[in-house]
């Protein structure tokens, strides 16, 4: 049989050990929040960088389909004074 010296070193063995392993979790609950939140962070920052492109992408259509309504309208106004060299001749 166990002496009270012994049950008691045993028993404060058994606290420390508790001790550490709920230690442990909160450590483990911790890093579960921050990944979390830096899954969080990196799908706000990824949703960001994306609608930044679409709108970048939006803009350079706009131009595109600026530039290609005035070519076509220089290329109507030159087969309008070609028509009309054609004709004084």
């Amino acid at each position: 049989m166990l002496t009270k010296e012994e049950l008691n070193g045993i028993v404060s063995r058994l606290d420390e050990t508790k001790f550490i392993v709920e230690m442990n979790k909160h450590m483990v609950d911790s890093l579960t929040y921050i990944f979390l939140k830096n899954k969080e962070v990196f799908a706000n920052l990824s949703q960001q960088v994306m609608e930044t492109q679409y709108e970048q992408l939006t803009k350079i259509v706009d131009v595109l389909d600026n530039i290609a309504l005035c070519l076509s309208d220089m290329y109507d106004n030159d087969r309008l004074n070609q028509h009309r060299q054609n004709k004084r001749l």
